[in-house]
């Protein structure tokens, strides 16, 4: 029941947003890509989402093996439940210590990754940031080709979405 209910309410955000974008301003000069492009991407993001979620109540529903009345565990059991779990997250999480020279060092890279941006260019730029960032936060180490790979892929396609397809300059810097 509270899967049917959340699907609902996230489905009528997406329409809520979807509206809201809609109703954004005109730039002043005519784009091929206006500034209500993105929210409404995330718009129909959430109404699919919600109604996948709103659906799939549906499908359990259906296929579910009927219960005996015993057997049914009560709506408050299974709340019960959910708060034991997220306590015992919690309880693990609370342990762990935060690792300051890690967040130092992400943050530094994010910062030389806005510093190189312009001069290096898009691609450049967010290669060595994507690497430099993974090799940073990873935990096991010996896995530079994947990181490389994953790193190399996800530049080019992201620079070819927004260059190609929604017309964005980027900059091209020493690859220009």
């Amino acid at each position: 029941m509270v899967d049917r209910i959340v699907g609902i309410v996230i489905a009528l955000l997406g329409a809520g947003y979807w509206y809201l974008a809609d109703n954004l301003p005109e730039p002043l000069l005519r784009q091929p890509v206006g500034p209500e492009v993105f929210p409404k991407l995330l718009a129909i993001g959430l109404v699919v989402l919600g109604v996948a979620l709103l659906a799939s109540t549906f499908v359990k529903a259906g296929t579910a093996a009927p219960r005996k009345a015993e057997e049914a565990a009560p709506d408050e059991d299974a709340v019960a439940a959910a708060a034991r779990a997220v306590a015992e997250v919690l309880e693990q999480d609370a342990g762990t210590q935060l690792d300051y020279r890690t967040v130092l060092l992400a943050a530094s890279g994010l910062v030389l990754y806005a510093l190189a941006y312009e001069r290096l260019g898009f691609l450049l730029s967010t290669f060595v940031f994507m690497v430099y960032e993974t090799a940073v936060m990873e935990t096991r180490r010996g896995h530079w080709l994947r990181t490389v790979l994953a790193a190399a892929v996800l530049s080019a396609g992201i620079y070819f979405l927004f260059v190609k397809l929604l017309d964005v300059v980027l900059p091209k810097g020493l690859l220009g």
